[in-house]
């Protein structure tokens, strides 16, 4: 049974972003969540961003930590291309 249930989804979509262009992906392992950030993303806002958005992704973490274990990650890798 997956762990991203209807009401995290519900909490991802309905928490706004401090600024808009930040990716967040939310990825499923077998004991927990993970909010995944990446570095090339976070870098292109300043310092005062990334403290609100450091705020924001642990106000998502204690969201989801309700219901499952979540934690947050940030990778050097670049995020993976959306489809259109």
């Amino acid at each position: 049974m997956s762990k991203y249930t209807p009401t995290l989804q519900r909490v991802f979509h309905t928490m706004k972003q401090p600024y808009p262009g930040l990716i967040v992906d939310v990825v499923e392992y077998q004991d927990y969540l993970e909010l995944r950030v990446y570095k090339s993303n976070i870098e292109t806002f300043s310092e005062p961003q990334k403290v609100a958005l450091a705020e924001y992704l642990y106000q998502l973490r204690d969201a989801f930590r309700v219901e499952t274990k979540c934690h947050i990650r940030g990778v050097t890798n670049d995020p993976p291309r959306r489809k259109r």
